[in-house]
């Protein structure tokens, strides 16, 4: 996800998941520190883009635009 026009300052960006090898949500944390550049103090969402784990094989069936990349080898792998 990209934000845009964010207020300079330091943000704790927390990352959850449920990691299925140790059946335990596992959390990871991350600062990031967004200098004054002048930007207005005026957040908004501009891009999301989803991983190609997003997209593993499941028994949905996937669209036929989408490539099937790292998570059909992934998928394959578990």
């Amino acid at each position: 996800m990209t934000i845009l026009d964010l207020a300079p300052g330091t943000y704790d960006l927390t990352f959850t998941w449920y990691d299925y090898h140790v059946w335990e949500w596992a959390v990871w944390l991350l600062e990031v520190t967004v200098p004054d550049l002048g930007q207005p103090a005026d957040p908004s969402v501009g891009d999301v883009l989803k991983s190609d784990c997003y997209w593993q094989t499941t028994s949905v069936e996937e669209p036929q635009f989408r490539i099937q990349t790292w998570g059909l080898i992934k998928a394959l792998y578990h």
